[in-house]
């Protein structure tokens, strides 16, 4: 296949960017979670992304919308990308939550809470689904049914 456009041609490439996790809480998860709807669309919506600077966006060749992968040393997850000139460039940010809980790991340091913030992680463009939270939920039993 002959790319179209750049963008196109770095989405065969499979460019990957190598920025910095940080999750925390936003408003619009936070609006979701104190209502009646946890577990709907619209809690997915406002916590299976990914916010990336415009310019990464650019970089990975793709547009607002698209889905992404992202890596750590614990995991990978699909969230979707939404551009945010508030994230710094050698960051993401995602907001606290069942996605990207599969990629923090669970070792504290004996802080009694994961690594939200600093983690190294690679970030590429995919044509991969978001998982529902029922699919991550089943994801975490048969961890813990191999464990056990």
């Amino acid at each position: 296949m002959i790319p179209s456009d750049l963008k196109d041609l770095k989405k065969m490439l499979g460019v990957k960017l190598k920025l910095v996790l940080n999750t925390g809480s936003s408003m619009k998860q936070g609006k979701v979670m104190r209502s009646d709807k946890k577990l709907s669309d619209d809690y997915q919506k406002s916590a299976a992304i990914c916010m990336l600077h415009p310019s990464n966006l650019n970089k990975l060749g793709i547009k607002e919308n698209d889905n992404v992968k992202l890596k750590t040393s614990e995991g990978s997850i699909v969230l979707k990308a939404v551009a945010s000139k508030s994230c710094p460039e050698d960051s993401v940010f995602v907001p606290k939550g069942p996605w990207v809980n599969l990629v923090i790991g669970t070792k504290t340091q004996q802080t009694g809470s994961p690594p939200y913030k600093g983690m190294e992680v690679e970030v590429e463009a995919t044509s991969d689904k978001i998982p529902s939270i029922g699919e991550i939920l089943q994801k975490y039993r048969s961890k813990n049914e191999t464990k056990g």
